[in-house]
């Protein structure tokens, strides 16, 4: 079970109001996932909005160090900051944002990442190539290490690889397509993360057409398709 703070969270605001209201969400939130028992929360690291990367992820590191006693707990749940698309001024567009991040934090024991295959296509890395998706893994281990990534939201895309533009589209019918998916299920690594999907879809029963579309294509893969 994996939750999601709520979108409308903005971590690194320069603003009062929001941000206290964030920091506020951010413990809740955590400590609603621990009465549940959930695996993991995930976060969107937040918008610098004025001033620079290096002020929101200063405020960012202000908002996580008052939970990270929570997290300590043996059955805390783990806190995953989500890879971004780089929009505008979002933080988590490159993974060296999240680095900083945890290495301002001490590198805590549950905080981890969260991809999202939309997002890292936007931000340049395709998914259609296989060299891309090893570049991926390889940087992920070197400036996160690989223990730390802990869940997948698994998106297609409705702009090209590289747009900075955060919008989702459903299962084969976007940029990334089968070929891109395929690359990710069959990887030895991202093939076993948790896979979660946030396609736009007008109602949650059209999510069983979306899981279908990734079985069936897991199931080819499995036979050599």
């Amino acid at each position: 079970m994996i939750a999601h703070i709520p979108y409308t969270v903005n971590l690194a605001s320069p603003k009062e109001g929001p941000f206290e209201f964030a920091c506020r969400v951010l413990r809740e939130d955590l400590e609603r996932c621990l009465l549940v028992g959930a695996h993991a929360a995930v976060c969107h690291p937040g918008s610098f909005v004025e001033g620079s990367v290096e002020d929101g992820i200063a405020r960012i590191v202000r908002a996580i160090e008052p939970v990270l006693p929570l997290l300590e707990r043996p059955d805390a749940p783990w806190l995953l900051l989500e890879t971004m698309s780089g929009q505008g001024s979002e933080i988590g567009g490159e993974l060296g944002h999240l680095r900083e991040i945890l290495e301002r934090l001490g590198w805590p024991a549950r905080v981890g990442v969260c991809l999202d295959t939309c997002h890292l296509f936007a931000a340049g890395y395709d998914w259609r190539d296989p060299a891309e998706v090893e570049r991926l893994v390889e940087d992920l281990d070197r400036l996160i290490g690989w223990d730390r990534v802990r869940a997948l939201h698994l998106n297609d895309s409705k702009f090209p690889c590289g747009s900075r533009r955060d919008r989702h589209e459903k299962m084969g019918q976007g940029h990334i397509g089968r070929e891109g998916f395929a690359n990710v299920l069959r990887h030895p690594r991202l093939g076993r993360l948790p896979m979660l999907l946030e396609t736009p879809v007008a109602s949650d029963l059209e999510y069983g057409d979306e899981i279908r579309w990734v079985r069936q294509l897991h199931r080819e893969l499995a036979a050599g398709g």
